[in-house]
């Protein structure tokens, strides 16, 4: 067995700094990549607001000021439309690595991700009733 290194280089092709942008599916992989600043952003705001519920009702008050700001409402607009295509992407991948059988039958892949659409409004929905018939 020869256990010497080979001299050969493989061929690397070079990468510019945009090799993303030449193929729609490399796009739509870093853009829900990209989701995740948002994703991000939305937890630190979170944390914040924990922070600011352990330092007082002053702080919390204070920050429940920013949440009324412009620039807060705008944030949360992205990090909605941010996390609903990120929502998007992943239901029509899901049915590519779940393969459901009744029967002899597979569900197909719309059936899938349709369910997991109904599925998730109806939380949505629930979790809404819950926080707003408390809150009001």
């Amino acid at each position: 067995m020869n256990t010497l290194p080979s001299k050969r280089k493989p061929y690397k092709q070079p990468l510019g700094k945009n090799w993303w942008l030449k193929n729609d599916a490399y796009r739509q992989y870093m853009l829900r990549s990209a989701t995740s600043i948002a994703i991000i952003l939305y937890a630190l705001n979170l944390f914040c607001a924990l922070t600011a519920l352990s330092l007082g009702e002053q702080q919390f008050n204070a920050w429940l000021q920013f949440q009324q700001t412009p620039i807060s409402i705008i944030l949360h607009i992205f990090g909605l439309v941010a996390v609903i295509y990120n929502t998007k992407t992943w239901f029509m991948l899901a049915p590519k690595t779940v393969h459901v059988q009744l029967g002899d039958n597979k569900v197909s892949d719309k059936q899938i991700e349709t369910i997991m659409w109904v599925v998730w409004v109806a939380v949505t929905v629930v979790v809404s009733y819950i926080l707003l018939s408390n809150t009001f």
